[in-house]
């Protein structure tokens, strides 16, 4: 008889006798038989693993939330009761009393009052955080700061500033002169100033510190730190005791503020040095970076090449035109040059910027009125006759008035203070002006055109000192009559303004072709035929007596005015659609019709609003500057040459071809090899272009490519009829109902708006922005002046211009895709009406009311708060990019001319040789924060036309963390493969920044949470595979503990506060996509498929997911209702007929029509509430958020309010949590197990929907037996599947923590059958029956002599028992044949799985198992062969038994 060896679970090997063919099994169980394996744990199989005890939860716990702000409470204690301690302890060492222990006590018993006992790692490293971190950092801040506190810091903030300090005197400040040289701290100064740092964080935080608290020293229990907690002592030794322990605290602080940095800087600095210094290491790390940068700028020249031929409309393949195409879609450049494309980058940040500068000057202007108004209402009780419109009128006068005199008599009337910010007023309009004279554009109008550009001149300078944009009800109310008063002053007007009159009468006369008609016109008016002085003007119109005009030629004259002076329905040709410039000079801004005189805006109903008047006429200014800079900056490119003569910049100059000296032939064949003139001389309607009706400025004339001409303009639709007019206008107020949704979930969320500022940070971890080189607190002084305070500092104002200037701020993608969305719509309005600027710049209808002006205010105040979240890390980044520059080249020893050199080298193109080192390293630094940080402005225009589609949340922003991601990595190894090393240590902080944020940072946070929570990776792949809601199924969760109530995990979603966690998801979706299709038993191709399916969907989501307002719209809509209208709405949406994409109800079925209405609109409400009022909508109904349930259950106000604090899910709110979510932007979620019952709801409906594949065919009389059969195995597979589904989710729930009893609880309230589960749990297949349904029907289509029963027998039998889990490749343990010199195991032929008990044990030896293993030569074991077939059966189960 063989002898079998095995390896047990205790890592033993065990030997026994056997006969021939025993299986591995049956070798396993005799072993059990005979050893005591109990004490032994065996590992979990995969198919039903063991439920693991999940652990006990601290009772304390609160979840993170909670503990966080119990955390932050309870150091804000701890920081006074820490101050009086002191004094008390002081006082106690003198007077030998005991005030120090009362105070202690006091202290304590205000945390009990207020419920604050942070427990865990939030709760405790918050409290120490708030209690010593930030005093400390506060204190040494203010050293460096407060001049009387540090002559070393006086002198830092003085060269800081600007201000010289003289080398003979070190100490000795003075203004600095511009051209005066600063010099940096010494070495001793620094030293100095560091210990200064040291000892005041070191002081701060021994006051600070309360009795109690634990250091370093008494957490390894020695050392010179370690704490007296001698207990019973009082008086004056219990103050020697504290004062001592707070001295230990102060010194302990103070070695590790003086350590720490220097520890953790020297070690980044080291690994940087070793790794760009060392010259094995450095050339390794060098010619990697080199070889990726190459290999990358060859794939992307090979692309530039094919994009360039593209541009020109060369001839090349159509693989290669597509490939061009697709790439400047999904590029904000589109086909412009790099350099192009830049400058039009930068038009909106100096508009922006100017227009900052105007509202810095009405801010001013308001708080002077108001202290003037104020001053004016204490001496006259209220009866002053000053009030601020007739300011504003004296104001508007002294801006528009044509002559000095009426402008000294303006301002003169104005308060002196006021005076002077009207001054400012007019200064900048004055300024601006002045730009417009001498622009770019009336210098190249002078060379092509010097007669016409010498008339625009004139009527440029006519009219320019008085432009103001100006709002008119004509162009903004429909159907505008004006009043009677406004109508008869009009008449007056044209009766006393013979050209108006004329210019008007000449139009009417002008529209017959009839010449009786004509002649009875011109004597109604008094009117003739004359010629024109001018020769090349012909005929013109006079009046026979000008100085009477008769009122009916007045009244037609102000008819005919008003009527060609409103907003019409319509723009062009029926259906038509044109391109129009997407940045234009509008020169018509100073015609004579732009400015019109008093009695015509009177009768257009001009809307006054000096303030509105002031800021559109600056934004039409700083447009028209920004433009013609951005246009002469593409000229100056395209025709700059080198001192040979040669282009300096070809590749520009064959984009952008200057004609003005071109020939007719040389022109004509430009246009035929696909190039378009700029402005060209001859309109499309053949008539001569003058100067001013141009767009492009300075490039008037050039010839640009037809894909170039492309990405200068963009498309109008025209007028489409009534119908598409007005299916137009409805998709148009439906995108800015999208955009409000959006608007009222995250910029009117407080949570939001929290998570806004702090999840921007990692923007500059992800360039290694962290440590020294910027300071964060500037940044928010900067911001908050500039946002907050309507008056900035001087120089705030002008820094945060240059930052405006530069596209840095201002460009939250976010943000402005939603300002777009809800100003713009669908399209883009109207700009002007016959040379008249209308529109409105600023402010809306919705603000011209109290009540609409309080909302918009307070809207306006959270566009700020929430775009200051952005700047903030913007202006960081920006600050910490130029100092890494200019500290490399500095520690380079370059000299100015050679970081010109370099720098131009890497943007490599020629560039005007007017840049200076300090302006191209600004430049330099801020094209880095504008390709690393998300910048709506450089969001393609294929995104901000999706935008206007149904679908994607916020479309932008996805798209820049994609484009920012792929770019940081860019840049990082392109500075790595510097010659310079202190560029190539750039990068590798860089790359290191990057790795740490997009995989490490939340790879270790994941690692940190299953280790401080006790909760394991494998129950949180477990909830997220089976009950994770969509959203969360590829998001990093962090458990954060155990939930007191069902003992389930709960948890935090960090991609809620990881912005790059859409790179993260990508990856994750493909992993969890692979294992799902693993535990479904899919081939390894399909496991494959589903994989990259997965990833590719979650790449998409972000652009393809519904919209809020769209999915509100879509679950209320029914394709089956029988109302008219709605019937047809929801068939076209794809209605879901009242239940939303999770399947919840938002009206029963069988509700009333206007029960489902109400429950409808209430839905569709809740898309549009802002996340800040505290209303949620559930089912169709109207309920307390969860912030309004623990307000009311925190002030006992429950039956006051009939509030409940309990909402749905039986979960009590409480009022500390909720502040604790609001404050901190932390939702902490627990995992409810009433989400099994759901996924069962989910389960049952798919399964009867895979019976129905069966029952559908016992429908059909003309069925076959081969119907029957295929549709009797479809049934079955799809059963398989789904049955194998729910017995993966079984297991989930068990790896859990959820028991059987409660997993069966939860199925069985979804209707799961017993029968099903308990196959389930068992891991068995239930093969679909015959149901009663299908019987009725074979008998009632007469189908019995059809239906092939002892094949579904078969195929059943084939099903039955199939096991639910799949097989999984496991080594197995080696078991072979061994001779032992020992008294058998067994010497009959009895199998060792059932020996008799009580049998010797089987012997253990430390020999290794053999490797050979007996084969079966008798086909079926003895087991099976019993003395008769009952005996064979029983022997059978037995068998079976042991193998389950």
């Amino acid at each position: 008889m063989p002898t079998y060896s095995i390896q047990g679970p205790d890592g033993k090997t065990y030997s026994i006798e056997g006969p021939e063919g025993a299986t591995r099994e049956q070798i396993i169980e005799a072993v059990k038989k005979r050893v005591d394996f109990s004490a032994v744990q065996e590992p979990a199989q995969t198919a039903s693993p063991e439920v693991q005890p999940a652990p006990d939860p601290d009772p304390e716990y609160e979840g993170v939330a909670q503990e966080f702000f119990e955390g932050v409470g309870s150091g804000l204690i701890g920081i006074p009761q820490g101050i009086l301690e002191l004094g008390a302890s002081v006082v106690d060492l003198a007077a030998d009393t005991d005030y120090a222990s009362s105070v202690t006590d006091a202290a304590n018993k205000l945390r009990d009052a207020a419920g604050i006992d942070p427990v865990g790692l939030v709760g405790k490293g918050t409290e120490v955080i708030t209690q010593f971190v930030i005093p400390g950092l506060g204190a040494a801040s203010a050293v460096s700061k407060v001049s009387k506190f540090s002559k070393a810091g006086r002198l830092r903030k003085a060269i800081k500033d600007g201000q010289i300090v003289s080398k003979q005197t070190p100490t000795t400040i003075r203004p600095a002169a511009k051209s005066s040289p600063t010099r940096d701290l010494t070495q001793g100064e620094k030293l100095a100033l560091g210990a200064q740092q040291v000892a005041a964080a070191g002081l701060a935080d021994a006051v600070v510190a309360t009795d109690g608290i634990t250091t370093i020293g008494d957490f390894f229990e020695g050392g010179p730190t370690q704490t007296n907690q001698e207990i019973g002592l009082s008086g004056r030794e219990e103050a020697l005791r504290r004062l001592g322990n707070k001295l230990k605290v102060g010194f302990e602080t103070g070695t590790i503020t003086a350590v720490a940095p220097v520890a953790i800087a020297g070690t980044v600095a080291t690994t940087g040095k070793v790794l760009t210094e060392t010259p094995i290491l450095r050339e390794a790390v060098r010619g990697t970076a080199t070889g990726v940068r190459s290999a990358g700028r060859k794939v992307s020249e090979g692309l530039q090449n094919i994009e360039a031929r593209r541009a020109l409309g060369q001839q090349q393949n159509i693989v290669a035109d597509k490939l061009a195409d697709i790439a400047s879609v999904f590029r904000y450049r589109g086909f412009m040059p790099e350099e192009v494309a830049e400058a039009r980058l930068l038009v909106t940040g100096q508009t922006d910027a100017i227009i900052k500068t105007a509202k810095n000057i009405l801010g001013s202007m308001d708080k002077e009125i108001n202290k003037v108004l104020k001053e004016a209402d204490k001496v006259s009780n209220g009866a002053s006759p000053l009030t601020k419109q007739s300011m504003f009128n004296n104001i508007e006068e002294f801006m528009t008035a044509p002559t000095q005199q009426m402008r000294d008599r303006a301002i003169a009337e104005l308060p002196d203070n006021v005076a002077e910010q009207a001054k400012n007023m007019r200064g900048l309009i004055q300024s601006l002006n002045k730009n417009v004279l001498e622009s770019d554009f009336l210098k190249r109008m002078d060379d092509i055109n010097p007669k016409e550009s010498a008339r625009l001149r004139g009527e440029i300078n006519k009219n320019i000192n008085t432009y103001l944009r100006r709002r008119y009800q004509s162009f903004e109310v429909k159907n505008y009559t004006p009043t009677n008063e406004a109508f008869e002053k009009g008449v007056v007007g044209f009766q006393q303004s013979p050209a108006a009159t004329l210019e008007e009468l000449s139009k009417i006369i002008n529209k017959s072709n009839v010449p009786a008609e004509r002649e009875d016109l011109l004597r109604q008016f008094g009117m003739r035929e004359t010629m024109s002085p001018k020769l090349d003007e012909g005929l013109i119109f006079e009046f026979v007596d000008p100085n009477n005009i008769s009122r009916a030629a007045a009244e037609r004259a102000a008819r005919n005015f008003l009527g060609n002076n409103t907003r019409k329905v319509g723009s062009g040709k029926l259906g038509s659609t044109s391109r129009v410039a997407d940045h234009r000079i509008n020169a018509k801004l100073f015609a004579s019709r732009a400015n019109m005189p008093k009695f015509k805006r009177e009768l257009l109903g001009e809307i006054t609003d000096p303030k509105e008047s002031f800021l559109g006429t600056v934004a039409d200014l700083a447009e028209f500057k920004a433009v013609d800079d951005y246009f002469s900056r593409i000229r100056l490119l395209a025709t700059q040459r080198k001192a040979d003569g040669s282009l300096a910049n070809p590749g520009i100059a064959q984009l952008f071809r200057d004609t003005t000296e071109m020939s007719p032939a040389q022109r004509k064949e430009l246009t035929d090899s696909g190039y378009k003139i700029l402005d060209s001389d001859t309109t499309p309607q053949g008539t001569k272009l003058k100067l001013d009706e141009g767009d492009f400025g300075s490039l008037r004339g050039f010839a640009v490519p037809d894909k170039i001409a492309q990405d200068l303009t963009r498309l109008v639709i025209g007028d489409q009829g009534v119908l598409g007019n007005a299916i137009r206008s409805t998709y148009s107020g439906f995108l800015r109902v999208k955009g409000a949704t959006q608007f009222g979930k995250t910029v009117l969320s407080p949570i939001t708006q929290l998570r806004n500022v702090t999840t921007a940070s990692l923007f500059a971890l992800a360039q290694g922005n962290i440590g020294r080189g910027a300071n964060l607190g500037e940044s928010v002084r900067l911001v908050y002046d500039n946002l907050f305070t309507g008056v900035a500092p001087e120089q705030a104002a002008r820094t945060f211009s240059e930052l405006q200037e530069l596209g840095i701020i201002g460009t939250q993608a976010q943000l402005r895709e939603l300002q777009d969305l809800i100003q713009k719509g669908f399209g883009y309005g109207v700009e002007e009406i016959n040379g008249i600027p209308v529109g409105r710049k600023f402010g809306s209808k919705f603000t011209d009311n109290q009540l609409g002006a309080f909302v918009g205010n307070l809207g306006k105040k959270a566009e700020n708060l929430y775009q200051a979240g952005d700047d903030i890390w913007k202006i960081y980044n920006f600050d910490f990019e130029l100092n890494k520059l200019k500290n490399a080249y500095r520690k380079a020893g370059l000299t100015d001319d050679a970081i010109v050199a370099d720098l131009v080298k890497r943007r490599g193109i020629t560039v005007t040789g007017e840049e200076t080192a300090e302006r191209l390293l600004r430049e330099e630094a801020a094209r880095i924060v504008r390709n690393t940080v998300p910048n709506y402005n450089m969001a393609p225009e294929a995104i901000r036309t999706l935008r206007r589609a149904p679908v994607g949340n916020f479309i932008a922003f996805p798209y820049e963390i994609l484009r920012t991601g792929a770019n940081t990595i860019a840049r990082g190894v392109d500075e790595l493969a510097s010659e310079i090393p202190e560029i190539r240590q750039i990068g590798l902080r860089r790359l290191t920044g990057a790795i740490t944020t997009f995989g490490a940072l939340p790879a270790g946070m994941s690692a940190l949470a299953y280790e401080l929570s006790g909760v394991s990776e494998e129950k949180m792949k477990a909830y997220q595979r089976s009950l994770g809601p969509r959203w969360e199924k590829n998001a990093r969760l962090l458990p954060t503990g155990i939930d007191k109530k069902t003992g389930l995990p709960t948890y935090i979603n960090y991609s809620y506060s990881n912005p790059y966690d859409m790179l993260e998801k990508i990856a994750i979706a493909a992993i969890n996509g692979a294992e799902e299709g693993r535990l479904q038993g899919k081939s390894g191709a399909e496991i494959t498929l589903k994989a990259a399916n997965d990833s590719l969907a979650e790449l998409f989501a972000p652009f393809t997911e519904e919209a809020i307002i769209t999915a509100k719209i879509r679950d209320v809509l029914d394709p089956a209702t029988d109302v008219i209208g709605f019937r047809q709405a929801g068939q076209l949406t794809g209605g879901r007929g009242g239940q939303t994409q999770t399947g919840a109800r938002v009206y029963n079925p069988e509700d009333s029509v206007g029960a489902k209405f109400g429950k409808s609109f209430l839905h569709v409400l809740d898309g549009l509430l802002p996340s800040v009022i505290p209303v949620d909508v559930r089912s169709g109904e109207l309920e307390a958020s969860r912030f309004a349930r623990g307000f009311v259950n925190g002030l006992n106000l429950e039956e006051t309010l009939g509030i409940s604090s309990v909402d749905r899910m039986k979960r009590e709110r409480e009022l500390s949590s909720e502040l604790a979510r609001a404050f901190t932007g932390i939702t902490e979620m627990p995992i409810e197990p009433t989400g099994l019952k759901f996924r069962g709801f989910e389960i049952a409906e798919a399964r009867r929907n895979a019976n129905n594949i069966f029952t559908a065919v016992s429908n059909r009389a003309n069925a076959t037996p081969q119907d029957f059969i295929n549709a009797y195995r479809a049934a079955n597979e799809a059963n398989f599947k789904i049955q194998r589904e729910l017995f993966n989710i079984v297991n989930d729930m068990k790896t859990l923590g959820m028991n059987k009893r409660q997993i069966a609880t939860q199925l069985r309230a979804a209707r799961v059958s017993g029968r099903q589960l308990s196959a389930t749990l068992s891991g068995k297949f239930i093969p679909v029956s015959v149901s009663r349904t299908v019987q009725k029907n074979i008998f009632d289509n007469d189908l019995r002599s059809e239906f092939p029963v002892k094949e579904i027998a078969k195929i059943r039998k084939e099903y039955a028992n199939k096991p639910l889990a799949v097989e999984t490749k496991e080594p197995q343990p080696q078991v072979s044949v061994e001779p032992v010199q020992q008294q058998p195991v067994a010497a009959t032929a009895t199998p060792p799985a059932v020996a008799q008990a009580g049998a010797a044990p089987a012997q253990t030896t430390a020999a290794p198992a053999p490797t050979s293993q007996p084969q079966s030569s008798g086909g079926i074991l003895p087991l099976l062969s019993g003395g008769n077939p009952i005996d064979a059966l029983k022997n059978l189960q037995i068998f079976q038994r042991t193998q389950q």
